[in-house]
């Protein structure tokens, strides 16, 4: 014979992504978990790393806005791709 207890079993779910650069939210839609722009991304010097130190890490978020600004900002431009065609 099975004895059975319920357990509530607590998860954790993101409620909201900021971008470190502007402060406004990555997310989607109000009811929505999904995010725009770069939820989180790493970013980590190297042994020979002139401007993050060694074993130094960085890790933010960026919205879709800034994103786009980063990219703009780019002296040799970023290579664009619809539905993976080379534009």
């Amino acid at each position: 014979m099975k004895k059975v207890i319920k357990k509530l079993i607590e998860t954790e779910v993101t409620e909201d992504v900021l971008c470190n650069h502007c402060g406004s939210s990555l997310r989607i839609e109000a009811s929505c978990h999904d995010f725009y722009g770069i939820p989180e991304i790493t970013v980590a010097g190297g042994y020979y790393s002139k401007y993050i130190r060694d074993g130094r890490k960085y890790i933010f978020s960026l919205c879709e806005k800034c994103v786009k600004e980063l990219i703009d900002s780019f002296t040799i431009p970023a290579e664009e791709t619809n539905n993976d065609i080379l534009i």
